[in-house]
């Protein structure tokens, strides 16, 4: 007769019941799409946007490697975000089981590098509608998320990305109208075109 597997409580008087083996599967899960994930940053430190993005913040005396704000954490399966930056800290943290594949880490990194980049170049009002909507409006081009001529996926990717962001709740269309077209001219650093986001 098979022995039943042992389980060990997580904590004292809680109801989840854990699987040890079940555990060392989780750990070893997640140590290997670590590795992956720190193949995918290797690999993006060689593309021409971590060039680009490299010469901008070194015009702003900020210089560093892409490991250095960006890390990784296990997120999970509840989780509405896989990448998010946080200005506070200058990090960026991406969810390593959410990354499938190389082109999908890129375009991540490069969404919220854009950010890092308008936070370092500009005095950003958190609580500015206009300014959040003109961020995001850039780092959805420059992630290439939605093509150029296409006004509807970048306003239906903003109203998800934005959803619950209080100073838009009212006014998103009129803000998104009035910025989408000189925002997403401005593709600094990958492109030359400068133009302070206000």
């Amino acid at each position: 007769m098979a022995q039943e597997p042992k389980y060990q409580k997580v904590q004292e008087n809680s109801q989840f019941l854990v699987n040890p083996e079940r555990l060392i599967e989780i750990s070893k899960a997640n140590t290997e799409q670590n590795s992956q994930v720190k193949e995918f940053l290797e690999l993006y430190a060689k593309t021409v946007e971590w060039k680009k993005f490299k010469e901008g913040f070194l015009s702003m005396n900020y210089i560093f490697k892409p490991e250095d704000v960006i890390q990784f954490q296990f997120c999970p399966s509840s989780n509405t975000s896989v990448a998010s930056f946080y200005p506070k800290k200058k990090k960026i943290y991406i969810c390593q089981n959410y990354m499938s594949d190389q082109n999908m880490f890129n375009a991540f990194v490069n969404y919220n590098m854009t950010l890092l980049y308008d936070f370092l170049r500009s005095d950003v009002d958190f609580k500015s509608c206009p300014q959040i909507l003109c961020m995001n409006i850039r780092a959805t081009n420059i992630s290439s998320f939605c093509k150029p001529n296409d006004k509807k996926c970048f306003q239906n990717h903003l109203k998800k990305q934005l959803r619950g962001f209080k100073p838009c709740e009212n006014k998103f269309e009129e803000h998104f109208n009035k910025a989408f077209q000189q925002c997403l001219l401005d593709m600094a650093p990958i492109h030359s075109i400068k133009s302070r986001i206000n």
